[in-house]
C-alpha cells in the first residue's frame, strides 16, 4: 500500500510538498489517496478509506501554529520580536451551503475536514522594519549575521516556493532610494491576480487609512509580468481613489535592500483560512468608485481561454451555448479591466466560470451571489468554497473528467451540460 500511495502522490507532483512539511496540498493527498484506492483493486472496506483521508489530512502539521501567531504582538523572527498594531482582527465566519455536481470526489468531506483541521478565522497586523530584503515575493531580514525569511511573508504552505537569495545574489543587490513612508505589497501569490485581490489589495486600503496626513505612500511590488502589473496597478487605484497611483517595480529574481518599510500579515492563510474583515475593506473601497447596479442582477459568464495555464473545458462551446440560452453575458478577463471585471461583478447575482484566480472578482458581487465554478475532477479545492462563506456567497461546483495524465487543475476538463442545468436551477438562476 505504501508503494501505491507514493505512486499516487509522485504522479501529482506533491511529493516535495509534503517533505517541505507544507500545508497547501494536504487536502488534495488525502482526496488523492481515496481516489486511487477506490479505483484500486484492495481488499479495504469504506470505512478505512475515509479512516485514512482523515489521518492524510492531519498529517504533517504545519511548522507553526497561527493560533499563537500574535500572542506577544510580534512577527515570527526567530528570537528577534517586531512590535505590530492590529489591522484586521480575527473572528470566525460559518461556512458555505456545498452545492456539487458531477463527480465531486468527496469534495465536502475534504472542505469540512480541512476547516475542521484550521478553524476559519485569520488577524492581520502591520509592522514597520528599518530594513528589509525582498527576493522573489518574500521578505527576508538581516539577523545575527544570516539573512532569514519573515515568516509572514514565506508561511509553510509557501515554502515550496521559496528560494532564498544567495551570496552571490545579495552581491548583485540594489537598494532603493529613501522614502518617508514605503509600503510593500507582495506574497508568495502576487502573480495571481486572484491572491492578489485576497491577499495583497487589503493591505494596500489598510495601509492608505494609516497613512500619516499629507504623505504619499510609496507602493512597492515585485514584477511579475506587463499583463499582471497592469491589473494590479488598475486595482490599486480603483481601491485608493487614485487612478494615477504610482507604483514602484522591483525585480524578481534579484534583491532589493529597502529602508523604513511597512509590511502586514497576509489575510488568508491557505486553502480554508481568511479574514472576512480584510476582504470586506477591499471590496468597499473598490465599489466606491464604481457605477452602481440599477435594476435586476445580471448572469455572468467569466470567460477562461485556457492556454499555456491549462484547465480548458474541452466542450467550451457548448457550455457557451447552454449560458448563452439563460440570459448570460460573457467577459473575458485578458481584454477587460480590473474596473471593468468588478463592475460586472457588482451588477451580477449568478456567476459561472472555470474555477481559477478570475473568478476571485466574485468578491465585489453582493452578498448572496450565487457563484458557480467549473473544475477538473480531482481538484477538490476547498479555497473558492471558503472565499464564498467569507464573502456571503451562494455556493456550487461543477466537476468534469480530464484528459491525460499529470495536474487535474493544469488538464483540460469536459463539464456534462446537464450537471450545468441543475447547478442554475438549484442555486436560483431559472
Amino acid at each position: 500500500m505504501a508503494d501505491l500511495i507514493r505512486a499516487s502522490i509522485d504522479n501529482y507532483g506533491t511529493r516535495r510538498l509534503l517533505a517541505d512539511n507544507g500545508q497547501r496540498l494536504r487536502w488534495m493527498v488525502a482526496d488523492l489517496v481515496a481516489r486511487v484506492l477506490r479505483r484500486h483493486p484492495t481488499d479495504l472496506s469504506d470505512h478505512d478509506v475515509e479512516d485514512f483521508s482523515r489521518t492524510a489530512l492531519s498529517m504533517h502539521p504545519p511548522m507553526y501554529d497561527d493560533e499563537t501567531l500574535h500572542e506577544d504582538e510580534s512577527f515570527v523572527l526567530g528570537d528577534a520580536a517586531v512590535a505590530t498594531t492590529e489591522v484586521f482582527g480575527r473572528h470566525t465566519y460559518d461556512g458555505p451551503e456545498l452545492h456539487l455536481y458531477g463527480e465531486p470526489l468527496d469534495a465536502a468531506e475534504i472542505y469540512q475536514e480541512t476547516r475542521r483541521v484550521h478553524p476559519a478565522g485569520v488577524e492581520v497586523r502591520e509592522a514597520r522594519f528599518d530594513e528589509v530584503i525582498l527576493y522573489r515575493n518574500a521578505v527576508y531580514l538581516r539577523r545575527d549575521g544570516t539573512i532569514r525569511a519573515l515568516y509572514e511573508s514565506a508561511r509553510s504552505h509557501d515554502r515550496v516556493a521559496l528560494q532564498q537569495p544567495t551570496p552571490a545574489d545579495l552581491r548583485l543587490a540594489r537598494t532603493l532610494p529613501d522614502h518617508p513612508d514605503t509600503v510593500y505589497l507582495g506574497s508568495p501569490g502576487s502573480s495571481n491576480f486572484g491572491h492578489w485581490l485576497t491577499d495583497d489589495l487589503s493591505r494596500a486600503v489598510a495601509a492608505a487609512r494609516s497613512t500619516a496626513p499629507g504623505t504619499r505612500p510609496r507602493w512597492v511590488m515585485t514584477d511579475r509580468g506587463t499583463l499582471i502589473n497592469l491589473r494590479r496597478q488598475e486595482s490599486l487605484g480603483l481601491a485608493l481613489g487614485d487612478p494615477d497611483v504610482e507604483v514602484t517595480l522591483v525585480p524578481f529574481e534579484r534583491p532589493v535592500v529597502v529602508r523604513d518599510v511597512r509590511y502586514m500579515s497576509q489575510p488568508t492563510l491557505h486553502p480554508v483560512r481568511k479574514s472576512p474583515d480584510a476582504i470586506a475593506a477591499s471590496r468597499e473601497a473598490v465599489v466606491a468608485g464604481l457605477e452602481r447596479p440599477d435594476g435586476p442582477g445580471t448572469r455572468l459568464h467569466i470567460l477562461r481561454r485556457g492556454g499555456a495555464a491549462g484547465r480548458k473545458i474541452i466542450n467550451g462551446a457548448e457550455i457557451e451555448d447552454l449560458l448563452s440560452r439563460r440570459g448570460f453575458v460573457t467577459l473575458d478577463p485578458i481584454t477587460a479591466s480590473a474596473r471593468e471585471q468588478a463592475e460586472a461583478c457588482l451588477r451580477a447575482d449568478v456567476i459561472v466560470g472555470v474555477m481559477g484566480a478570475a473568478m476571485v472578482n466574485s468578491i465585489f458581487a453582493p452578498r448572496g451571489t450565487s457563484v458557480i465554478h467549473l473544475a477538473a475532477s480531482g481538484w477538490t479545492e476547498p479555497y473558492y468554497a471558503d472565499l464564498a462563506a467569507a464573502c456571503g456567497h451562494r455556493y456550487a461546483s461543477v466537476y468534469g473528467p480530464t484528459v491525460g495524465t499529470g495536474s487535474p487543475w493544469l488538464l483540460p476538463f469536459t463539464i456534462d451540460v446537464g450537471e450545468v442545468e441543475r447547478a442554475l436551477d438549484d442555486v436560483g438562476a431559472v
